[in-house]
């Protein structure tokens, strides 16, 4: 299989969510697109949308971060709940949380279930791109042939990989005050020498994640997160 990007999660959380659980990408800055880009990333998203009626994104503004974002059961391409005395998936190999049967990962994906999330059961999640090239920050495989620059779309944004609970009243905009984040990984492009403007961004790295977490490193349990990325 290709896949440009791996990522793992295991975990349990510190609390238990009231509102809808959203996974996906955001990036800290609103989106300044011209014609031809603003154009492209609709088809772009139009065509999510075909996927994933569930799909919610913002190309950003001074209340929401542009995003793309799906509720959390349909984004993940694999999903093992692990009750509390049993041992949960093994991570780091590529058969990570096939334990999922596929029924249940159909219903799950088509938004038919839901999950009960809570403080005891331990989560193992999976997410993998064949588009998505975070070393050479861009987006390949696509129809057009020519990878493109995310710094295109992006500019010197940092991006996100996120899970955040909605606010409740949060129906049409996801407003970054009232998101509770339960994760975010951010990542930045270094440039080609891989020490671009590493001092300056990092305050705003540590700024803008004690901004998201209101004090606390994450909304998993201290000794229970991992993740891993990939080629």
């Amino acid at each position: 299989k290709k896949r440009r990007l791996v990522m793992q999660l295991q975990g349990k959380l510190k609390y238990k969510p009231a509102g809808t659980v959203f996974a996906g990408g955001e990036i800290s800055s609103p989106m300044k697109l011209g014609f031809i880009a603003n154009g492209f990333c609709n088809l772009i998203l139009k065509m999510l949308k075909s996927f994933n009626p569930a799909i919610h994104y913002s190309f950003g503004s001074m209340d929401e971060r542009a995003h793309i974002c799906f509720p959390a059961s349909t984004f993940f391409e694999g999903f093992v709940v692990t009750p509390p005395g049993q041992t949960p998936p093994e991570m780091g190999g590529l058969d990570f949380c096939d334990g999922e049967p596929p029924d249940v990962a159909a219903a799950r994906k088509a938004y038919k279930t839901k999950i009960d999330w809570n403080t005891e059961d331990t989560y193992s999640m999976s997410f993998h791109s064949m588009y998505v090239d975070f070393p050479t920050w861009s987006v390949v495989s696509l129809p057009v042939g020519k990878p493109l620059d995310l710094s295109s779309f992006w500019g010197n944004a940092f991006a996100s990989l996120v899970m955040y609970e909605r606010g409740v009243n949060d129906e049409e905009v996801h407003f970054t005050e009232s998101s509770r984040y339960i994760l975010s990984v951010q990542i930045e492009n270094l440039g080609k020498d891989g020490s671009a403007n590493v001092r300056s961004k990092a305050a705003v790295l540590e700024k803008d994640s004690k901004s998201d977490t209101d004090g606390d490193d994450s909304q998993w349990g201290d000794d229970q997160l991992c993740s891993n990325g990939g080629d």
